[in-house]
């Protein structure tokens, strides 16, 4: 997995698309001579819209796609848009709540994540591993998480 790179200061984000593609080109063709996959994590930056990463994607022949679902919830994005759109080239799912303002990696239910329509999205789309990517010392959050989750997939 590799995430998004936003160059800082003064490149225009056409700038940054060019400088990923040049860099994630030079991966994925390392990569193939060892038979890896590279996925593509876009991060919480205002840069990686639904836009930016479809260029990014399909300038690079052989990048798969990792979507984080907390951070397609912030600034606006819908996850499921991600998750319809690139749903060809997905590969992996991180999961975690968050108040669509900040990356906050909350438990499931915690935060603002529209949960029931994202999962019935990615059962539509998607049936590879989830990662619940919850940031808490207590191992219970993780676990109501895990629960909440697996009631959503059996329903």
């Amino acid at each position: 997995m590799i995430f998004a790179n936003w160059p800082r200061g003064m490149f225009t984000i056409g700038e940054g698309i060019n400088f990923q593609v040049e860099s994630l080109k030079k991966l994925v063709k390392l990569a193939g001579k060892y038979d890896l996959a590279i996925m593509y994590e876009p991060v919480d930056s205002e840069a990686d819209s639904l836009e930016t990463v479809s260029q990014i994607l399909k300038r690079v022949p052989g990048l798969y796609f990792h979507v984080d679902v907390g951070h397609a919830n912030l600034f606006g994005r819908k996850p499921e848009e991600f998750i319809e759109r690139f749903s060809a080239k997905l590969k992996h799912v991180h999961l975690h709540d968050n108040d669509r303002n900040r990356d906050l990696h909350l438990p499931l239910g915690a935060g603002r994540l529209n949960l029931e329509k994202i999962i019935k999205v990615l059962k539509m789309h998607y049936q590879g591993t989830i990662t619940l990517e919850i940031f808490s010392q207590d191992r219970d959050y993780v676990l109501l998480s895990r629960d909440k989750l697996k009631r959503l997939l059996e329903t």
